[in-house]
């Protein structure tokens, strides 16, 4: 390993560049989710991470740096504001392993899952990626910890041996190979010492040999550390350094002299992390799953020990300038302790989701219903407890059995769906595990039913279980149920109260459902050649004899794929049929009469060739956005075609976005705000469209942001609350036309330049909407925007 590239965090125009961490590391402000949907410009990305737990930690001069499931977070040590950080500022990942702050140059070093690493500093992310790339290592690269000994020092121990890496420079120095991994390498008096599986070894700096595997000097049992089991950890402190073997810790003095200082008063009692980040030595002990840490004086008297209670499952833990001891805690919330061992322990909780899984968003005007999910891709259990999320107002609320003694009452396990319903403060909520629940938000009562006191049925095969896996509300507030694998697998109950439920041909195992403009019901059936199921229960439910039932797989139809993962009746009525072999496309009439009613896929030409649009591609969830352009959720990240499909709008993916991960698995558009909702296999996000959802007239409530338009504005101003796809013209005061072009749904968006490409000067611009569709009859509107000096 010789060379490493350095590169610098840049977003492609369909992202932000990386923003300075200037603001989020080094300044005290307080950032929370963006509030109001007119202060969001389109293109804005956001994650929604569960920043609830702190697994790594770390210190600059003012700040508590933390890393979280997936993410970065930092509280301010003066007034403990908290900082997000995640893809969208800059990182290039967000699994991160290790996190250590370089005090020296004033960044933060960030090592990923995957061994690649950022360095964050004043207005730029430089990632690293060489361990990960580098193709010359055989076998593991895992960095497992980074030691920073001055501006120019630093030390990554890896699986494959030691990396000399110059911060100030941002370049390695040495590598050391071994046959063994090392744990952690520091410095201390001029010598290096490295912790491994084969023991202890050391090396004066002055030798200038250090990429010698053979320079290297194994300290032997003679100088007092006992041969064992390799030495897990060396930690500079105070002209000497701390290590840990076995189960005890030993001190090596400056003349060499080792010798034992510490060990668990029990065999139960475990160590698992020592630091030397604060006025005493820290050892944190495990037993059962519960940590407490012991503060030692260097020569190993105990000065305190913080008893279970405070900490949970610590991993680490370091002490501010105000004395205040943080852990890294594997378990919820946030934990510090003012003092060590007498001091107040403390809790601090974020507004953030419950966790970072989710199956399914539905939208009720701008709040956001999030399914946690519960179930694996196969449709296996995963037995969690995890409820559901909310989104309103920019604030995330977490509902689960802790809020909703019913879900924990009758086992309400592995929340898989949920609809909520039109014109009432109900909220339906479907188990994978145990059948439906109906839960008011206003009330806080829940109503549960499952095949004991309903029409609902057990699995065939399992029957103790009753599993929801769609829900969808048609126009007259009747609620359509998948009721997976019973022998009657769709059941509807009614607005009046009554329920029903209907046999299906071909397989029982029904999931998602979408109902079109004619209420047919279109219902996802997994499984391999299983396809769709359309139903429609004619002039009366209860009635049987007029219902019409067809299953459409790849025997009667232009189904491509061998699975049918999801479904979307478009803003025009189409039905979009994702399948794991691109989409195709139901617009041909009557499912039922029409003989050639098919299906179609669209041609499209990628690269000069024609093909099928995305022939290829694994499609695990289908959405329109407020212009009807439709947006693909793969396993390569999100593809965004034209209405028809047939033009790349987009295409958004780890490398060029700040997409969290390229499994995208549930998108989810939110009509009044522009959003667009998105799950991954890495957590959630928002990105904020280009389009809203139209109206059919304009409203009183149509505006532009910003307004008024700032001078070193450059981004895209939005003229929002259009009628859907109108044609919009902008003119000065004067009625010269500067711009003219249509919305995309219910939005227009213009960048203050006319025709020319010359920005627009101070004064006021005419907005003039109007639609399109004359049959509507003619709708106009107008607005000002204000450009100032």
């Amino acid at each position: 390993m010789t060379i490493f590239v350095n590169k610098k965090r840049q977003w492609t125009r369909f992202a932000r560049k990386s923003t300075g961490l200037t603001s989020l590391l080094f300044m005290c402000i307080q950032v929370g989710f963006v509030t109001g949907q007119s202060g969001v410009l389109p293109g804005t990305w956001k994650s929604h991470l569960a920043y609830k737990e702190g697994q790594q930690v770390t210190q600059s001069q003012d700040k508590i740096i933390f890393a979280a499931q997936k993410g970065i977070f930092t509280i301010d040590k003066e007034d403990l504001s908290v900082a997000f950080l995640s893809r969208e500022d800059g990182l290039s990942e967000v699994d991160v392993k290790g996190l250590y702050f370089d005090q020296y140059n004033n960044q933060l070093c960030v090592v990923y899952n995957n061994d690649r690493i950022d360095l964050i500093s004043d207005n730029e992310v430089i990632t690293v990626p060489d361990i990960e790339s580098n193709t010359t290592v055989i076998g593991s690269k895992s960095v497992n910890s980074w030691t920073i000994s001055s501006k120019k020092s630093s030390y990554l121990a890896t699986d494959f041996g030691i990396l000399g890496f110059d911060l100030e420079k941002k370049e390695f120095r040495f590598t050391t190979f071994t046959a063994f991994k090392v744990y952690s390498v520091c410095e201390v008096a001029g010598k290096l010492y490295a912790a491994t599986e084969e023991g202890l070894f050391t090396i004066l700096i002055s030798a200038g040999n250090l990429s010698d595997v053979n320079a290297w000097k194994k300290v032997l049992p003679e100088a007092g550390l006992p041969e064992a089991n390799g030495v897990k950890m060396v930690k500079p402190g105070r002209d000497r350094v701390f290590l840990w073997q076995d189960n005890d810790v030993y001190s090596i003095q400056t003349d060499g002299k080792i010798g034992k200082i510490f060990s668990p008063t029990t065999t139960q009692e475990a160590i698992n992390f020592i630091s030397t980040e604060g006025q005493y030595l820290m050892v944190g002990v495990e037993r059962n799953n519960q940590t407490k840490v012991y503060f030692l004086e260097e020569d190993g008297t105990v000065a305190g020990i913080r008893q279970e209670g405070c900490i949970n499952k610590a991993r680490y833990a370091l002490q501010d300038q105000q004395g205040r001891v943080w852990y890294a805690d594997e378990w919820e919330p946030i934990r510090y302790s003012e003092g060590l061992a007498n001091g107040d322990c403390k809790q601090i909780r974020f507004d953030v989701p419950f966790t970072n899984d989710a199956s399914q968003i539905r939208f009720k005007g701008e709040k956001a219903y999030v399914a946690s999910g519960g179930v694996t891709e196969d449709y296996q259990y995963k037995f969690t407890r995890y409820g559901f999320y909310t989104l309103a107002e920019a604030q995330w609320e977490n509902f689960n059995q802790a809020n909703i003694p019913a879900i924990l009452e009758k086992d309400f396990l592995n929340l898989f769906c949920l609809a909520p319903e039109p014109s009432t403060s109900t909220l339906y909520l479907g188990s994978y595990y145990n059948g439906l629940m109906a839960y008011d938000e206003e009330t806080k009562q829940a109503i549960h039913w499952n095949k004991d006191n309903s029409l609902l049925q057990g699995v065939v095969g399992d029957e103790q279980r009753t599993r929801i896996s769609g829900l969808a509300f048609d126009d007259e507030e009747n609620l359509w149920i998948s009721n997976y694998g019973s022998p009657a697998p769709l059941v509807v109950k009614t607005k009046e109260g009554p329920w029903y439920r209907f046999s299906v041909p071909g397989s029982t195992q029904l999931a998602e459902i979408a109902i079109d403009q004619a209420s047919n019901k279109w219902v996802v059936v997994p499984g391999v050649g299983n396809g769709i199921l359309v139903y429609n229960e004619g002039a009366s439910i209860s009635d049987t004899k007029d219902d019409k039932v067809r299953l459409i797989n790849r025997n009667n139809s232009l189904l491509t794929g061998n699975r049918v993962n999801t479904v979307l009746v478009d803003l025009d009525g189409a039905v979009w049929v994702g399948t794991d072999q691109g989409p195709v496309i139901f617009d041909c009439g009557d499912p039922f009469q029409d003989a050639s009613c098919r299906g179609n896929t669209r041609p499209v030409v990628v690269d000069g060739i024609p093909a099928l649009l995305l022939r290829d591609e694994d499609i695990l969830c289908i959405e329109a956005d407020g212009a009807n352009r439709k947006w693909f959720g793969t396993r390569n990240g999100i593809f965004v075609q034209s209405p028809d499909g047939t033009e790349k709008i987009a295409q958004f993916n780890t490398q060029n976005s700040p997409l969290l991960n390229n499994k995208v698995t549930e998108l989810s558009f939110n009509a009044l705000t522009g959003d667009m909702m998105i799950v991954t296999a890495s957590g959630i996000q928002t990105y904020r469209t280009l389009t809203t959802g139209g109206k059919r007239t304009h409203g009183s409530d149509v505006y532009a942001y910003p307004n008024p338009v700032r001078p070193d504005f450059e981004g895209m101003i939005a003229i929002k609350g259009l009628v859907r796809d109108a044609n919009v013209k902008i003119t000065d005061i004067n009625g010269r036309l500067l711009y003219e072009t249509k919305a995309l749904g219910g939005q227009a968006v213009w960048d203050g330049r006319d025709y020319n490409g010359m920005k627009a000067s101070a004064g006021v611009y005419l907005v003039f909407s109007a639609n399109e569709n004359t049959s509507q009859g003619t709708d106009a509107y107008v607005t000002k925007i204000l450009i100032v000096d």
